[in-house]
């Protein structure tokens, strides 16, 4: 889900070359309409979503994702990278974009499962978005690690 914001355009635009079908909408503009695209993609296809919501804060995770998991029955796989040199926007979540010949590291978690029956819960969503707020640091970490044991190896 990418905002309708003129920011997510760009973004947008960049996911859609790398073949991702983007669903438009946000909180306060379309996000019924994009949650809608979502619970329709078919079951081979696996969304993409970053989960701190279109005005942060950064790194927080918002429930929505957790929400979209627990109605569509998908399990929730943290994805965390790190990249040698980057270019960092200017915007709230001071995005990373890595710059042209950088090493990224991806890192991955094993899938969460969502508890489909506690999904409507306010207080089970927020404790299930904690949990992968942790999922989400750890394989961060990860990746900064590995950057920095590969880094290491060249006598840096």
């Amino acid at each position: 889900m990418i905002s309708r914001h003129h920011d997510g355009e760009l973004v947008s635009r960049v996911a859609e070359r790398f073949g991702f079908r983007p669903a438009r909408g946000s909180p306060k503009e379309g996000g019924a309409t994009a949650v809608r695209q979502l619970l329709r993609i078919p079951p081979d296809w696996n969304p993409v979503i970053t989960p701190d919501g279109p005005k942060g804060p950064a790194h927080e995770v918002a429930p929505g994702a957790v929400y979209l998991a627990g109605v569509t029955g998908r399990r929730l796989v943290a994805m965390g990278f790190a990249a040698s040199r980057v270019w960092r926007a200017g915007s709230w979540d001071r995005m990373v974009l890595p710059k042209p010949f950088a090493r990224v590291v991806v890192s991955y978690s094993e899938p969460m499962e969502v508890e489909r029956e506690g999904v409507r819960d306010p207080e089970i969503r927020l404790a299930q978005a904690r949990r992968l707020k942790e999922c989400l640091d750890g394989v961060h970490r990860e990746a900064e690690a590995a950057l920095e044991e590969l880094q290491g190896g060249e006598g840096r």
